[in-house]
């Protein structure tokens, strides 16, 4: 658990560098296009006065590098909000369509969320897939299909409740929106790599808890 939140703390300081970055490249295009612009009305000064008005700086090739980079960052923001603001929608529908499915826990999957003190954030639903997964970026809960309580022992059961638990205690749905959000700029060297170890960890992490640090592993693996 220490070295996924480790390693999502790197990522989350990346992004922030990032931002910084992107604002420091949209203030340099503003500055750049008002100089480009004033350098037009002196140039057209010039030609009716007969005048000979300084005119600004001119941009060098590395300049037009720089913007070009600063130009990519800026587009590559806009795809990555795209993308983040996409998948809240498609997720929103899909739990609105589980919720239609709710129904009252089951004797079996009560007494285990009594037992874990998570009751409050365990919701059962009517399927036949056996699903089971964290949402919620604010106040995580748990979805569970009747198929899993059905299928599983009560250990078996316990074992992968708690696994979902890790992921409402790392608040996990808001940090795989921030992954999403940065790996769209995997193009640049290392965050490719570091938001894959990243999930990684995150699920070791959640296996660590349901397996009493790796002592208890015969039901994960059951």
């Amino acid at each position: 658990r220490a070295k996924s939140n480790f390693l999502f703390t790197q990522i989350a300081i990346i992004g922030i560098i990032l931002l910084l970055l992107i604002i420091g490249f949209i203030l340099n295009i503003y500055n750049f296009i008002f100089s480009a612009t004033g350098e037009f009305i002196v140039s057209r000064a010039n030609k009716a006065c007969g005048c000979n008005i300084a005119a600004a700086e001119s941009h060098s090739a590395l300049t037009g590098v720089f913007l070009l980079f600063g130009f990519s960052l800026i587009i590559t923001l806009l795809i990555a909000i795209g993308r983040v603001t996409f998948s809240i929608f498609k997720t929103r529908l899909f739990i609105t369509a589980q919720k239609k499915n709710l129904l009252k826990k089951t004797i079996k999957l009560a007494k285990i969320t009594d037992q874990l003190g998570i009751t409050g954030q365990v919701e059962e639903i009517i399927s036949i897939d056996p699903t089971i997964f964290c949402y919620g970026f604010i106040k995580p809960k748990i979805f569970i299909s009747s198929n899993v309580v059905n299928l599983l022992n009560p250990a078996e059961l316990q074992t992968v409740l708690l696994h979902e638990t890790q992921h409402i205690i790392s608040l996990e749905p808001a940090r795989l929106l921030i992954i999403q959000f940065i790996n769209t700029f995997r193009f640049i060297p290392g965050i490719k790599n570091l938001t894959k170890k990243y999930l990684s960890f995150s699920e070791l992490a959640a296996d660590e808890l349901a397996t009493n640090n790796f002592t208890v592993k015969s039901d994960l693996a059951g």
